[in-house]
């Protein structure tokens, strides 16, 4: 699925480009390794890292695992929150002589409730890291940790999960909405896995797909990645945006009784932006239309065309909501041969204009 590019671009540790991540990094300060990530400070995990570039991966699981607890350099930069020093003088035990010869450590406590604290290592060999390169890391790791705490949309929330499903991370208000809303990460993620494995049987790390998900009584569309930083299952981590759903919105569809189906609904919702008719669906699950519009319709509550046009809606009433993109450019992002064409759907749907949705819900 094509991940939609909704506001102006600021490049994010949890994004799925991190060629992209580490480039605006670069901008700033000059380097040659970087791992960046949310530790807890007691106890360190390897999927606690969002990303981990030309870091020996030995070494690396060297340092989470023991060296961390020795490190008298991070031990300083808990106290003063940012410290650069030759990595000969860290906790890093370098057996190959691929670690750069200096390290800047940067380091943010985050908020009381969460044990959470934000982390930046960055490496170079051909200088020490100058008192503005250590300032201008700090800042981006602060720019990082304040976009995830502050989602621009009022009603999203945001988490990281672990391999474990622990929660690794979310932002305080998403906090908040799980628990007025009772919904436990445990719970997310048995739905999460159930429905990823009927619908996309070969899952890819760093690919975003979306589901609409009843929890506690309660719809939600989720978006979400599995990612890892360092080749190994104990670094998978989950990045996962949560939005509540109106009850009119999508239908919300879990596991189905045939993974034909299921697998068709994942379809749609990776491609609805190319408006797939009954056929194409029906085609690529390998059911005749006549046999797959009944199977669908009964397994999913709606046919296979009004599927399509509920999620075509539900992603273009995001679009207009968190995004001051032109209206014509949401209606082609969404699969519409026109302008004109989307209105009338769009007022079908939903009983007003694209424009009157905006203006009543748009923050911009």
């Amino acid at each position: 699925m094509k991940e939609q590019q909704v506001r102006v671009n600021v490049r994010t540790p949890w994004d799925s480009d991190v060629e992209a991540f580490l480039a605006a990094v670069r901008e700033r300060v000059n380097f040659d390794s970087m791992m960046v990530g949310v530790f807890n400070a007691k106890r360190p995990n390897l999927d606690e890292v969002m990303v981990c570039h030309n870091m020996p991966e030995d070494t690396v699981r060297q340092w989470i695992e023991t060296g961390f607890s020795d490190d008298e350099v991070l031990k300083d930069c808990m106290r003063v929150g940012s410290v650069s020093a030759e990595s000969s003088r860290t906790g890093w035990l370098d057996r190959t002589g691929a670690l750069p010869k200096w390290l800047s450590y940067n380091l943010i406590s985050s908020c009381a409730v969460q044990p959470g604290c934000w982390f930046a290592i960055t490496g170079r060999s051909a200088s020490p890291f100058t008192d503005q390169d250590t300032h201008s890391l700090t800042l981006m790791l602060r720019t990082w940790e304040s976009r995830f705490n502050r989602p621009k949309e009022p009603d999203m929330c945001r988490l990281m999960v672990g391999h474990d499903d622990r929660l690794i991370y979310t932002d305080p208000q998403g906090e908040q909405t799980l628990l007025d809303c009772r919904i436990t990460v445990g719970q997310i993620m048995d739905e999460l896995r159930a429905t990823m494995a009927q619908r996309w049987p070969d899952f890819e790390d760093r690919v975003l797909h979306d589901v609409a998900l009843e929890l506690s009584g309660k719809p939600w569309w989720i978006r979400f990645r599995r990612q890892r930083a360092v080749n190994d299952k104990m670094a998978v981590y989950w990045y996962i945006e949560m939005r509540p759903l109106e009850s009119d919105d999508l239908a919300t569809v879990g596991v189905v009784p045939d993974e034909r189906i299921a697998r068709a609904v994942g379809y749609i919702h990776d491609n609805y932006n190319k408006s797939p008719n009954l056929n194409t669906v029906a085609g690529c699950v390998q059911i005749s239309p006549f046999h797959f519009h009944r199977l669908f319709s009964k397994q999913v509550g709606v046919t296979p065309k009004q599927y399509v046009l509920q999620k075509q809606i539900q992603m273009a009433k995001w679009m207009l909501r968190s995004s001051n993109a032109p209206i014509s450019n949401i209606a082609k992002e969404t699969g519409f041969a026109s302008h004109g064409h989307f209105t009338s759907t769009f007022r079908r749907f939903v009983g007003i204009s694209p424009t009157e949705y905006r203006q009543n819900n748009s923050p911009f």
